[in-house]
């Protein structure tokens, strides 16, 4: 845990390219941001298999339509 936490936080110092947002918003933005949470918790077994960001946000995305993409 204290790994992920120190590469979490020198993630956070590297400033990100002119062309992207650091403020992301909606499922398709956030997309690599879950998939990496999904193996964190894969790798601590705190889920029984990897799930696609499309599978955990399938209810929530039916519901928003264009606005959680």
């Amino acid at each position: 845990m204290y790994r992920v936490l120190k590469e979490s936080r020198y993630a956070a110092k590297e400033i990100p390219p002119v062309d992207e947002d650091p403020l992301r918003f909606g499922i398709s933005a956030l997309y690599a941001s879950l998939e990496q949470i999904v193996a964190y918790a894969l790798r601590q077994r705190l889920i029984p298999r990897a799930f696609s960001a499309d599978e955990l946000f399938a209810p929530a995305a039916r519901i928003l339509g264009d606005a959680a993409k």
